[in-house]
């Protein structure tokens, strides 16, 4: 089995969330560990652990101080993937995973503010926007940014008075705007803060800045398929995690 640390980072929409998940393709205690008393961009991961999977009902013992605040997700196979939904989620197929460790909530603004303090790193957010791989020819060859685009920012939600607001013709353009000055510390704007959301998910994080995160805690991106089958929780072919009905009794879910 393979000594993996992995983290998710998993973009809603540009700009809106990136919600971290952090978790471990290890089951044995490491015979030892190099990990610094205090996070850094030099640590390293714990010695190759046995290959074996804990007996039945016998969760691991963490002795890596990156895995008291995680979960066992233990080995098995899943149905990755829809037929009814955009092309890229089908064909339905069977996936097999070794067991490994997820953290039990997202990355905390508290815990990006030590990583942003501890590195000096600048989000992608919090520079002006580029255009990138343009190929020769493309209708967005000539493409211009508009100045009140051409500044650090991300895309925030738009407040809607009622979803009858949302023109199906726009789609998602219906409800997110690109606001300057929205960053990770300023999730709607320049004059918002997250002084009083410190263990709020951190947001307006790229995929860029994850995989900066996570080499400087540690740790790498999950695939698809352990994003996907932590996520549904032992379920399968089930549209959402209560059932099938999107507003079962009339309620939303919040």
């Amino acid at each position: 089995m393979r000594n993996l640390i992995v983290a998710a980072g998993v973009l809603l929409l540009p700009g809106m969330a990136l919600l971290f998940v952090l978790v471990r393709s290890a089951y044995d205690s490491p015979q030892t560990s190099s990990i610094p008393a205090s996070n850094s961009a030099a640590a390293t991961t714990p010695a190759i652990p046995s290959k074996h999977e804990p007996p039945a009902g016998v969760l691991p013992k963490p002795v890596d101080r990156r895995l008291k605040s995680m979960v066992w997700i233990p080995a098995g196979q899943f149905v990755m993937g829809e037929l009814n939904t955009v092309p890229d989620e089908f064909p339905p197929h069977d996936v097999d995973l070794d067991g490994f460790w997820m953290d039990k909530t997202e990355v905390t603004n508290r815990e990006f503010t030590a990583f942003v303090d501890a590195t000096g790193y600048v989000t992608t957010a919090e520079r002006p926007p580029e255009l990138r791989s343009i190929q020769p020819g493309s209708e967005l060859e000539n493409v211009t940014i508009l100045p009140e685009f051409n500044k650090p920012g991300s895309i925030c939600s738009l407040p809607l008075s009622s979803r009858d607001d949302i023109d199906p013709a726009k789609g998602a353009y219906s409800w997110w705007q690109y606001l300057p000055g929205a960053d990770w510390k300023h999730p709607e704007g320049p004059d918002s803060s997250i002084e009083d959301r410190l263990e709020h998910p951190v947001v307006h994080v790229s995929w860029l800045d994850a995989q900066e995160f996570c080499r400087w805690a540690g740790k790498q991106l999950p695939t698809e398929a352990q994003w996907e089958y932590a996520a549904r929780g032992g379920r399968s072919a089930q549209t959402y995690p209560w059932g099938e009905e999107r507003n079962p009794g009339g309620k939303w879910l919040n």
